[in-house]
């Protein structure tokens, strides 16, 4: 995270300086792009503002509701109902991001 201080302090928005955050994959420059609700498969995907997640799925009309990596792993309401499925390096986020609009 140490050289991606940058990205990190924008990602992890809702955290305060001093909580410790410990995911290897943070370290290596990779955060989740997709997220996978565990109760029902439901799936989550990383917002172009990288910093925030939306369900892929809209039902309903009722808009687009956005959470942030730590309301889903952090928040002691939601503990073990998410699961990242997939990992992108920071550096790549663009791309992929162009790749699922092309979709």
């Amino acid at each position: 995270m140490k050289r991606n201080k940058e990205f990190f302090d924008e990602f992890l928005y809702d955290f305060s300086e001093d909580e410790v955050i410990d995911i290897v994959e943070f370290d290596m420059g990779y955060i989740p792009f997709t997220i996978e609700r565990v109760s029902d498969g439901e799936i989550l995907q990383l917002n172009e503002d990288n910093k925030t997640y939306s369900f892929t799925r809209r039902n309903g009309g009722m808009g687009v509701v956005i959470y942030s990596w730590g309301r889903l792993f952090r928040d002691h309401r939601c503990k073990g109902e998410f699961k990242p499925l997939s990992w992108v390096k920071i550096e790549n986020l663009e791309s992929v991001h162009k790749a699922f609009k092309n979709d």
